[in-house]
């Protein structure tokens, strides 16, 4: 049952990045001339490749979540140049960021000062 609502939750997270994208003007072109059905497509899988990798990386020690975090965005790098998305760095760590929180993997807090260490 929780995989369920696990499941339901990356579904409508995609759902409502690809309607802020669309709301703050991206429409039928986004970041690096790509679609917003390549975005949304791109968030469905990046979403669930960061509660994999968290889940395998992450044990829980705020201490080591700078370098889990600079792996997980190294990871949606490659996964988003796969994609032929050129998204910049800043955008896939606040992407990295909200995944993180959203799917509660850990603090906001953690996260957020965490992050600012990610290059």
């Amino acid at each position: 049952m929780l995989w369920v609502a696990i499941a339901l939750f990356i579904v409508v997270d995609a759902l409502v990045i690809a309607l802020v994208l669309r709301k703050v003007g991206l429409g039928r072109a986004g970041p690096g001339g790509a679609s917003l059905t390549g975005l949304a497509q791109f968030t469905s899988v990046a979403a669930e490749e960061t509660r994999n990798y968290m889940g395998a990386n992450y044990g829980g020690d705020p201490a080591s979540l700078p370098g889990v975090l600079q792996g997980l965005v190294d990871r949606l790098a490659a996964r988003a140049s796969e994609q032929g998305l050129a998204l910049d760095r800043q955008t896939l760590k606040q992407f990295a960021a909200l995944s993180v929180i959203s799917l509660q993997s850990a603090k906001a807090h953690d996260v957020r000062t965490a992050i600012a260490s990610v290059r």
